[in-house]
């Protein structure tokens, strides 16, 4: 199982980084695993990232689960009617 750590702010430019460390993560069949527990703050670019990367991780009939979510990412992806495709 894959484990992905998100900490801190997940912005534009956070997101570039984080975009590589998921692709090198993304294998078929293999669970993802997201830790976003320490999550302070995510702005659009984060909520996109994170809705790419479930939607390949499904494409590739990975699970996807979530170890924690922070009450940042919850109230963003909420306010942007993406929880349930996050599957928070």
């Amino acid at each position: 199982m894959a484990t992905l750590v998100l900490e801190g702010h997940l912005g534009c430019q956070q997101a570039v980084a984080q975009a590589e460390v998921l692709r090198n993560s993304l294998q078929p069949g293999e669970p993802l695993e997201i830790d976003a527990g320490g999550l302070e703050g995510i702005d659009g670019c984060g909520l996109q990232l994170l809705a790419a990367a479930v939607r390949a991780a499904r494409g590739l009939e990975a699970p996807v689960s979530w170890k924690e979510a922070s009450g940042a990412l919850q109230e963003a992806a909420g306010l942007l009617g993406l929880t349930e495709e996050l599957g928070l």
